[in-house]
């Protein structure tokens, strides 16, 4: 994963990787980067698809300020070579925009366009200002991403901006 992460990264990136502690693979080495800052994190998190990670993330006290931009990689997915500059030109030419939604590449039969409805929308999908957020966060279930998604999508439309550009792999490293 890192390997897509690192190509076209912003000097000023950073990762925060969150380590599930129930899970015997996660207490392996910690993520290092020579290119990106990377925060490795300790969660028990259980289940939850990575929710509870984000939530903890939400809800840390991270002096960031409230106008940095988040994007939350599922373990399994990959970002596209182009991930990086897309992202930039976005959020650039878009400085109303709270959420930049955009297309995946799947596996061959799974959900091929994007469709703003819940669990169609995948968390790899959503590039997001952290002051649109605000106080929202992940259920745990399955379809929580899709669902978060979309909450912020209809609670301001106009401040989400679709894009049809691939810019990652869903489930990729399963393929």
């Amino acid at each position: 994963m890192l390997a897509s992460i690192e190509p076209g990264a912003p000097p000023e990136a950073e990762w925060r990787i969150y380590h599930d502690t129930t899970q015997e693979e996660a207490l392996a080495e910690p993520v290092i980067s020579e290119k990106i800052l990377v925060h490795n994190h300790l969660i028990a998190m259980g289940s939850g698809w990575g929710h509870a990670a984000r939530n903890s993330f939400l809800d840390s006290d991270l002096d960031l300020g409230d106008d940095y931009w988040l994007y939350f990689l599922d373990d399994d997915n990959l970002l596209h070579p182009g991930f990086w500059a897309k992202a930039i030109e976005l959020i650039r030419d878009h400085p109303e925009a709270g959420m930049f939604i955009f297309q995946q590449e799947r596996a061959p039969g799974i959900f091929p366009e994007i469709n703003l409805a819940r669990c169609y929308v995948d968390m790899a999908q959503a590039v997001f200002r952290r002051s649109f957020i605000g106080d929202e966060r992940f259920a745990m279930h399955y379809e929580a991403d899709g669902d978060f998604i979309m909450r912020l999508h209809d609670r301001e439309p106009g401040r989400v901006k679709v894009d049809q550009t691939v810019l990652c792999y869903y489930n990729r490293l399963r393929w």
